[in-house]
């Protein structure tokens, strides 16, 4: 019976499921409104509807007859077809082996007869997993890696349905035995959702495999949790530096926990951390060491003067990977929130990890822990992508932002879980004065399958710190949950600057205390340079196919005074779960709004349908 299990579990997600979720939809619903006598315009699909098969399947699927030029088996990679050999490590080590033949012709890998147990495993681009006569492919009874694999499908697409279905139920069901009516507004084909231009050409990847592969060991890097392995990060990287002409190099951190303290990467250069392996950051002040302030801030974020370096950092730099088998980076960022809480700290707390002025980069697969400050932060940065990342941080720990794409252009963020004291996803662009003189906007940014909480900030915040400009930005599919707010836009006087063209569609909101807020920041500036005339610009902000469920407060919308937010469109938007008493807050904004409850403030012009003035 464990197989059948399995493969019960396994196949939730196939499209075969959503005919029975949307029957047992129906079913509920028809069942209610008998029991009840109440009534619902539920519409059934009539004969002129009823479904056909396509034409043909042929065109589904472009196969390419040719063999493959590269044919190996799990057993050149360590497999045992015993039953009780784990083979997670054997079939991890094939792919990631053989997805260095996808340019040229793609690779198979042969399944030989006999049972091989094994975990998950990600498979590759033009790559065939090929199951002889006999063999079976049995799923580890271990619950470790499944945890993994759950937390990391959170945010897939193929949840979207699922989550959707499962909230109209909720509300529909909601409605009827309350007997009340609610404008539930679901997309229809002319609001249909659509994915934002592709984020294939952000990373341009060399599917080669890198010429040079060695490992920290080799430099003398100890794993047992207690010996400093800052010299030898350093010295590994200075050697690998020298075959950046020559195809790149890969930096290889087996299982293990390797202490250290800041090290800087290189450009044609892959740091690999395998399955196990943990970096664990230095509590020794003087293994982060001081740097300059970045000059669209003008001084450090939090204290005047410099700032401690991030605990990975890279300065200058093309094409960097930064990534594994979920591997973990733990900043140990507790004694730094300490710092900050006992008002001691000296210099402004460093990144987890840091890239600047830097193009061509791919953060993915990890794990990352417990960040003295923002998570991850790419500044001055293009072409940019960071995906299937899990980043966590206690909810109380001050200042520990997800992921903030800062003065930066062409940047994907996807499929990304978080849990943080502040921002989940926050977009920058500089601070005040410095931020307008650099003048550098981030730009051409995707957001999208991001799922997380926090419960002092949101899940998506725009600004405060924008003086360079933010346009241009996509964000999409987002589930939130325990979250002081959703979605954020903030600024304020003295930032100047302008945030533009947003684009905010499917968003799920649960618990979360103010769905929508658009407000001032903290107020602060970097000194007394600051010019109180220098007010932001903001319009068109497009906010479609939003539901909030169990909400405590409404909507927010608040400009700032002689700098009206202009062209605010909101489409199909539902907050759920308000007192009676909660009305939507609004002040110097003006816009539109279509099919929206509760009906929102005056300001936005109410429209039936489409509105063509947010198309």
């Amino acid at each position: 019976m464990e197989s059948e299990k399995t493969s019960v579990v396994s196949s939730i997600a196939r499209p075969s499921w959503a005919f029975l979720l949307l029957a047992f939809t129906v079913l509920s619903i028809l069942s209610h409104q008998i029991s009840s006598n109440s009534f619902l315009p539920l519409f059934i699909p009539t004969t002129t509807t009823r479904l056909q098969d396509p034409v043909t399947c042929s065109e589904f699927f472009l196969h390419d007859p040719s063999p493959k030029r590269i044919v190996m088996s799990i057993t050149e990679f360590g497999g045992v077809g015993n039953g009780k050999t784990s083979n997670t490590e054997a079939f991890r080590r094939a792919v990631q082996h053989l997805r260095g033949f996808a340019a040229e012709g793609g690779a198979q890998l042969n399944v030989p007869k006999g049972t091989w147990l094994s975990g998950s495993f990600n498979l590759t681009s033009n790559f065939t997993l090929f199951l002889e006569q006999g063999a079976v492919i049995l799923g580890s009874k271990t619950m470790e890696s499944e945890k993994t694999s759950v937390v990391s499908s959170i945010a897939r697409p193929s949840w979207a349905f699922l989550l959707l279905a499962f909230t109209v139920l909720s509300i529909l069901s909601h409605q009827i035995s309350s007997n009340s009516f609610l404008p539930l507004f679901i997309p229809t084909t002319t609001t249909r959702l659509q994915d934002p231009v592709t984020c294939s050409e952000f990373f341009l990847h060399d599917p080669s495999p890198k010429r040079i592969v060695m490992s920290i060991t080799e430099f003398g890097g100890v794993g047992n949790g207690k010996t400093s392995n800052t010299e030898a990060f350093r010295r590994a990287v200075q050697h690998l530096r020298g075959f950046a002409a020559e195809g790149g190099a890969q930096l290889n951190v087996p299982k293990g926990t390797w202490l250290s303290g800041s090290f800087n990467l290189t450009s044609n250069f892959t740091l690999f951390l395998e399955q196990g392996a943990v970096i664990l950051g230095s509590k020794e002040l003087e293994e982060w060491p001081i740097i300059e302030p970045l000059p669209s801030y003008g001084r450090g974020r939090e204290r005047p003067g410099g700032r401690h370096i991030s605990l990975i950092h890279g300065d200058s730099l093309t094409n960097v990977v930064i990534t594994g088998e979920n591997g973990t980076i733990d900043g140990e960022g507790k004694m730094w929130w300490e710092l900050w809480w006992n008002r001691t700290l000296v210099h402004t707390r460093g990144h987890l990890i840091e890239i600047k002025n830097s193009h061509n980069i791919l953060i993915s697969n990890l794990t990352l822990l417990n960040s003295p400050f923002w998570t991850i932060h790419p500044v001055y940065c293009s072409n940019v992508v960071i995906r299937n990342m899990t980043i966590l941080a206690p909810m109380n720990a001050p200042n520990t932002d997800g992921i903030d794409p800062d003065s930066s252009t062409n940047v994907c963020i996807e499929d990304c879980y978080i849990e943080s004291g502040d921002d989940l996803v926050a977009v920058k662009s500089g601070w005040d004065e410095y931020g307008m003189a650099m003048a550098r906007p981030s730009s051409n940014i995707i957001i999208r399958r991001i799922s997380g909480t926090t419960r002092t900030c949101s899940g998506v915040g725009i600004g405060s710190e924008m003086s360079g400009g933010i346009f241009n930005v996509t964000i999409q599919d987002i589930h939130v949950w325990d979250s002081a707010a959703g979605l954020r836009i903030k600024t304020d006087i003295g930032r100047g600057g302008y945030i533009s063209n947003i684009t905010i569609s499917n968003v799920f909101l649960d618990k979360v205390k103010v769905p929508i807020r658009f407000s001032r920041g903290s107020n602060d500036h970097p000194d007394d340079k600051w010019d109180p005339k220098a007010m932001p610009r903001v319009k068109g902000i497009y906010i479609s196919n939003v539901v909030s469920v169990d909400s405590r407060k409404a909507p927010m919308l608040l400009g700032v005074e002689g700098a009206s937010f202009q062209d605010i469109c909101l489409r199909n938007v539902t907050i759920l779960g308000l007192p009676q008493s909660e009305k939507w807050k609004c002040k110097d904004v003006s816009g539109y709004a279509s099919d929206v409850f509760p009906v929102s403030c005056p300001q936005l012009l109410q429209r039936k349908g489409l509105v063509s003035q947010c198309e």
